[in-house]
């Protein structure tokens, strides 16, 4: 440092005292507002926020709105107040149109009997007996328990009303002051009192029983009897105040014309224009249950502040240029903001600049901090600046410096300060500058940040990994090590040990106990680029990326990520790199491309309290229906399901688990709010959605239970009938396998007993002519025995042709019946000379005819024309076989001798034909005049 040179510091001012950016977030017109003056403000028991303006009302879930105008429920446009009652049914007074409420998820008129009274309401509150009290354009009115409306005091306008302590009711009037009711008694506060105007805009009562009086005057306060005027402690407070409010922690909040104003203590704050405001009118002011306080204008919308959590300095609030690339606290707590424009000095309150013109070595500042003196340097593109005593040295690569440019610096614990830049590391140690690149030992010469571990071990980020500066010499981190992107950005060392490496493209590396492990956007970082790294005093780890801050916390062997965004306040999303730092009261600071951000963790307390959830519509092929409907047809299975997590506090991060049961068993998480169903099959499903915060709450599940039914040929009641048919079916046929096994079984006794008793007989008697035949020597005896043989052998033939003939079931025919009728006719009658005429009248050939049926009747006809050829010696034979529409007749007569019935009474055959007839269900009769006839009559086959 042979050449330092030495120069006058010469400090600019600010001509005006600038303020810190502290509201983040606005509400108007284009965000879906339904008008631009905010007359009330109210968090129902839903959670959902509502605004009363002169053109409607809006309710907010924290992302959408949906507003209420004269054409959806509201009976006139202009709404100065809300209230809501013990029962969740909030009330809105409208000026012209009387008195209107939401409840049900409807907003209609209510109590129209007080427009009869008075129509131009204002504002509204209930007594602790259930009465109405409401101000108005004619004054005070009431509408008691029974619902009855009246005017009881007309003296004044009101326009503003307080409910107090012990059931004391303050109106607020525009000309003579408060006027109060308590105990039924009426008082008045005015001037005469102590007011300071008696136009009044605001009453509010605070916890410690203190009355707060906005008038066009400014503020008064009474307690305990006595008045007080808050623009005598607050300049600001002199004017005229609309709305008056106290927080949670009992503080105290004033809108005026000329912005807002915070108590705490002794300490006044100020919110304007300058601030963040969208106007300095400010109407109303409110505080939701997640701590955001919400700044009513009177033209502008919403602004929304979270006290202490973010302040942003610009290049509007004083800074010299928005894109912040370093930041530094020195020890007197002086703040310097590196630019591309130079150094911004914040010291109380005030902004004061170095750049070239006042001995800055370059403006374009890459890196600012402190040397072990209380020393500041600040590292440019064109070298060092040393700032000590009021006076700036240089340190330039013609004093020593490996490279003008700088990218980075580091103190170091022992003094040295670690200069990066692209060509290596500068490393400046009680005036001597020692420089280190690649022929020293490092990976790489382009060198982004050092940082110093808890061992006194130096690691330096380059683009070929990392260089570790130890007491034996250099190493390296590589791929090869673990890493998964060698582009190091920002190393850090945590209280646990843990060893952290952001990377270019490759995520977050994280060291431990020689474990290498990667968080990248796969794995929920919001990107995968890591510009800084910074860790607060609870231990979470805060990554700086170009899409907002990455937070880290470590549970046993989990991390859980939280992110900062733009929508939470940040300047931008977009970090610089290496643009991080703590100051000495734990806060970080982050410098973006749109200006610097300053982050208070100590102010960011977790939201315990999961979000409220709604199930807001369910729709049936994109048509909304009742969520009371739970019963559908087959044909009823598209569903759409919506849903809403009002989480005030950070509205954008409600994260969703959601399954249908009776479909699928496992949760689906997402960001959408909405679910959708296509094709559901009949059955029972139970749709179920919870709603989490970013702190990882979760709430109660929501549930909607529902039923599809089944297609008719898929319910109950026709598989009842499907399975009945199918047991009777399996039954009949049962039934017919046993008709079938009953009739085998019967066909074969048959079978068995005309075997046994026909021809069993024959051949019985065949043996017996044998025997004869065998020993007899009489051979006239010997011919008649075989003689008779062989008729019987001939008839066992027939019986067993006929045996055979009456089972198969090709002859289960008519046709059948009449052929072997027409043979056995030939047959029997041909040998005797005896004429037949033989007659069918109404029988059908191919009609079917059961087989019993058929042998019955062809028996009968047997048994008769065997007794016609043995015994009647006739002539002529007729036979009539008729077929009428109720019966079957079979005739059958000869012109023969007759038969003598008693003789034959006892014969087999004639036993066997009236058996058989019976059988057939007829009836057989037998006559013996001029011959014989027999005549068989069954039903019509």
């Amino acid at each position: 440092m042979k050449r330092l040179i030495f120069i006058s510091f010469f400090i600019f001012f600010a001509d005006f005292l600038q303020a810190q950016i502290v509201i983040h977030k606005t509400l108007t017109v284009e965000d879906g507002l339904v008008q631009s003056n905010i007359n009330a403000i109210h968090e129902d028991r839903n959670g959902y926020l509502w605004f009363a303006t002169m053109d409607g009302v809006s309710r907010w879930d924290g992302i959408n709105f949906t507003n209420f105008q004269t054409h959806n429920g509201l009976t006139a446009s202009q709404v100065y107040d809300i209230y809501e009652d013990m029962n969740g049914t909030l009330y809105f007074p409208t000026y012209g149109g009387g008195l209107c409420a939401y409840k049900n998820d409807k907003m209609q008129r209510v109590f129209p009997q007080i427009a009869q009274v008075d129509s131009d309401l204002a504002v509204i509150r209930q007594d602790d007996n259930g009465n109405f009290y409401l101000g108005g354009y004619k004054g005070i009115s009431r509408i008691d328990t029974a619902g009855n409306a009246e005017l009881i005091d007309s003296s004044n306008a009101v326009w503003v009303m307080e409910k107090g302590r012990n059931n004391s009711l303050y109106f607020g009037t525009y000309k003579t002051g408060v006027k109060v009711l308590k105990n039924g008694k009426w008082s008045w506060l005015s001037e005469k009192e102590g007011l300071i105007n008696n136009a009044v805009w605001r009453i509010t009562e605070a916890s410690d029983g203190a009355l707060y009086i906005g008038t066009n005057g400014g503020v008064s306060v009474f307690k305990d009897g006595k008045a007080a005027f808050l623009g005598d402690e607050c300049c600001f407070l002199n004017t005229r105040t609309i709305a008056i409010y106290e927080d949670h922690s009992t503080e105290m909040y004033f809108g005026s014309m000329q912005g807002a104003v915070y108590k705490k203590g002794n300490i006044w704050k100020r919110f304007t224009e300058e601030n963040g405001l969208t106007a300095n009118d400010i109407w109303s002011v409110f505080e939701d249950s997640y701590g955001n306080i919400y700044f009513g204008t009177g033209g502008a919308g919403v602004c929304i502040y979270q006290p202490e959590l973010i302040e942003n300095y610009t290049k509007a609030s004083g800074l010299a240029d928005n894109i912040v690339r370093t930041i530094y606290e020195d020890a007197n707590g002086t703040f310097y903001f590196g630019t591309d424009a130079g150094v911004s000095i914040l010291e109380k309150g005030e902004f004061r600049y170095l750049s070239t013109e006042n001995g800055l070595i370059g403006n374009r500042v890459r890196k600012i901090t402190g040397g072990p003196n209380g020393e500041i340097y600040f590292g440019t593109r064109a070298g060092v600046s040393i700032l000590k005593n009021g006076k700036l040295n240089q340190l330039t690569a013609e004093s020593g410096l490996i490279e003008n440019q700088v990218l980075s610096m580091y103190s170091g614990k022992s003094g040295a300060v670690y200069i990066c830049t692209r060509r290596g590391v500068s490393i400046l140690k009680d005036g001597v500058v020692e420089n280190h690149n690649r022929k020293t030992g490092m990976a790489d010469e382009y060198v982004t940040c050092a940082y110093e571990d808890s061992k006194g071990d130096v690691y330096f980020g380059t683009y070929l990994g990392v260089s570790i500066l130890r007491k034996t010499g250099w190493d390296t981190l590589t791929m090869q090590d673990g890493l998964a992107e060698q582009k190091i950005l920002a190393i850090h060392q945590d209280k646990a040990g843990r060893y952290y490496f952001g990377t270019y493209g490759g995520g977050l590396n994280i060291l431990q106990n020689g474990e290498m492990k990667t968080l990248d956007i796969n794995t929920g970082l919001s990107s995968s680029t890591i510009w800084s790294i910074q860790e607060d005093e609870n231990g979470k780890i805060y990554l700086a990326t170009g899409k907002g801050i990455n937070i880290l916390t470590f549970k046993s062997d989990s991390i859980r990520i939280r992110y900062i965004t733009y929508k939470d306040g940040l300047a931008s999303d977009e970090s610089n790199r290496d643009a991080s730092f703590k100051d000495s009261k734990g806060r970080l600071w982050f410098g973006t491309s749109k200006g610097v951000s300053c982050y208070n963790p100590a102010a960011d307390h977790p939201v315990t309290s999961p979000p409220r959830l709604h199930l807001s519509s369910v729709k049936l092929f994109d048509q909304e229906i009742s969520q009371q409907k739970t019963s559908f047809k087959y044909k009823q299975n598209f569903f759409n399901f919506e849903y809403i997590g009002i989480s005030l506090s950070a509205p954008e991060k409600v994260r969703y688990r959601y399954r249908l049961s009776g479909l699928e068993d496992e949760w689906h998480e997402t960001t959408e709010r909405r679910a959708r169903y296509t094709s559901l099959s009949s059955g029972a499903y139970i749709f179920e959605i919870m709603a989490g915060n970013e702190w990882g709450y979760w709430s109660a599940p929501v549930r909607y239970a529902f039923t599809i039914s089944p297609p008719w040929w898929a319910a109950w009641w026709f598989r009842f009938l499907v399975v009945l048919t199918i047991v009777i079916a399996l039954w009949q046929l049962y039934q017919v396998r046993i008709r079938h096994l009953l009739h085998v079984e019967r066909l074969r006794s048959k079978i068995a007993s005309d075997l046994h008793d026909d021809v069993g007989s024959m051949l019985t008697r065949i043996f017996q002519g044998s025997e004869i035949v065998q020993i007899s020597r009489d051979e006239r005896k010997i011919k008649q025995t075989a003689l008779r043989i062989g008729e019987l052998t001939r008839q066992a033939a027939q019986t067993f042709s006929d045996i055979v003939w009456s089972i198969e079931a090709q002859n289960d025919t008519i046709g059948s019946l009449i052929d072997r009728m027409q043979d056995l006719r030939y047959q029997l009658l041909s040998d005797v000379d005896t004429a037949v005429k033989f007659e069918v009248q109404g029988l059908e050939r191919d009609k079917a005819l059961e087989g019993s049926v058929r042998q019955n009747i062809y028996l009968i006809f047997k048994e008769a024309l065997h007794n016609i050829a043995k015994y009647a010696r006739a002539q002529k034979v007729e036979i009539v076989l008729r077929n009428d529409k109720q019966q079957f007749v079979m005739t059958i007569k000869d012109d023969g001798r007759g038969m003598d019935k008693k003789k034959s009474a006892g014969g087999h055959g004639l036993m066997s034909m009236q058996r058989r007839a019976e059988q057939l269900g007829g009836t057989l009769d037998i006559t013996s005049k001029d011959g014989t006839s027999v005549r068989l009559i069954i039903s019509r086959i």
